[in-house]
């Protein structure tokens, strides 16, 4: 009898631990995703200098950063600040540049891709022309030809490709947080509440936790 009542014990202590494990609240959530959106910040500033970054550099999945993202964009939007609204839509639109893109095809778009490698390529040039007083002697036209060389290994076709991949992506990616966005204003009207009160991100998180609880406990568990 003792193990029997020993056994529903255990049982029922695993049932609460269970429960306690996701209870997650809005100062941990905040600062979960905070890290997400910080750290994806500092790799946009460093591939600054692409138009097209491999997708395998991200710090965490596409999901994860998108549906960060829209908790902020949601939070500055009804907060009515500008700057960090506007700061998040753009991480938020320049998550569909990051691809799944192959080595060789980085190499060959390279001069269509990366700024800096124009600005290099450009710089060869202006420093041949001022050696030969800017005349376009036999020297800096040998200097053109070889760069017209190099350039011409590159396909623009390539990156026609990634960035109709980005753009299909980012319509996707819009729709998600138009929807986002709809249901929360939707649930601001049937509350008979303001925009305002989403203000407060104590009651944006408990509007998600009660509303979208699988969304909030796969997106903090996945940080």
């Amino acid at each position: 009898m003792k193990n029997i009542l020993k056994l529903i014990k255990n049982i029922f202590q695993k049932k609460r631990t269970k429960k306690e494990r996701y209870k997650i609240n809005a100062q941990e959530f905040f600062n979960r995703i905070n890290t997400v959106t910080s750290e994806f910040g500092k790799l946009m500033d460093r591939d600054a200098h692409l138009m097209y970054s491999n997708e395998s550099k991200l710090p965490y999945s596409k999901k994860v950063i998108l549906d960060s993202l829209k908790v902020f964009i949601s939070f500055y939007f009804f907060n009515k600040k500008d700057t960090q609204l506007n700061a998040y839509m753009v991480a938020y639109n320049n998550l569909s540049t990051y691809q799944k893109i192959i080595k060789e095809d980085q190499d060959k778009m390279k001069f269509f891709n990366d700024t800096n490698y124009i600005q290099e390529e450009n710089q060869l040039t202006q420093d041949k022309l001022k050696e030969n007083n800017n005349e376009i002697n036999d020297e800096v036209k040998k200097t053109i030809l070889a760069q017209a060389q190099r350039i011409s290994k590159n396909d623009n076709k390539i990156i026609q490709n990634y960035a109709e991949l980005s753009n299909k992506e980012n319509k996707k990616n819009e729709m998600e947080l138009g929807k986002f966005f709809f249901e929360a204003q939707e649930y601001l009207k049937n509350e008979g509440l303001t925009e305002s009160h989403f203000a407060n991100f104590n009651n944006l998180f408990n509007y998600l936790n009660e509303n979208k609880r699988s969304f909030v406990e796969t997106l903090y568990n996945s940080i």
